[in-house]
């Protein structure tokens, strides 16, 4: 629903993965509720496999959340545009039952550099 870009949180010396909400989709009542319900749901998680929230804010128009950058491998490039067998996909897929934020080892949303 939104891009997800690394970014420099300059105030804490920190690199984190800031998920913007594009301005089209900001002025649409429905898509920004239910980005601030997904940033709300991760934020109320403490879990090792979920990224932590460390902002939900919204700029110049601009929608984002600002939470924990975390590095590995993105999902498309573990996919590789071919099909997975059913029990990755099933392993892959069972932590963000709670969350869309995957915090894992070698997969999860990525930011884009």
């Amino acid at each position: 629903m939104g891009a997800v870009w690394k970014a420099l949180d300059t105030k804490h010396g920190r690199h984190i993965a800031l998920k913007l909400l594009p301005p089209e989709l900001t002025a649409d009542p429905e898509r920004r509720q239910r980005l601030l319900r997904e940033a709300r749901a991760a934020a109320a998680v403490t879990h090792p496999n979920i990224a932590a929230i460390h902002e939900i804010d919204e700029a110049e128009g601009v929608t984002f959340i600002s939470m924990e950058l975390v590095d590995g491998r993105t999902l498309r490039s573990v996919i590789g545009g071919r099909p997975m067998p059913i029990p990755e996909v099933l392993r892959i897929a069972s932590v963000p039952a709670q969350s869309s934020f995957i915090r894992k080892t070698n997969v999860g949303p990525r930011a884009k550099s």
